[in-house]
């Protein structure tokens, strides 16, 4: 689950999805990796990439979505 605090315009950034309300990919990483940051192992983009498939731009906005999740509470 995506927490409320994360601003509209963020969690429609990077839909492309239809409009059932399910997180995007790049949301699913982005709370993964904000509960998980200990479990990356080597170059962040890269291990993104990887275990969630995507391109390398989503996995920046994943990657920068988990920041703020992390740190600023998502704001």
């Amino acid at each position: 689950m995506i927490p409320s605090s994360l601003p509209e315009h963020e969690m429609n950034a990077t839909d492309t999805g239809g409009a059932s309300g399910a997180p995007t990919a790049v949301q699913v990483a982005a709370m993964w990796i904000s509960t998980h940051e200990d479990d990356i192992r080597g170059p962040r983009i890269p291990f993104i990439r990887s275990k969630f498939g995507l391109n390398i731009l989503e996995a920046v906005e994943a990657s920068r979505l988990a920041h703020k999740l992390r740190f600023a509470g998502g704001r």
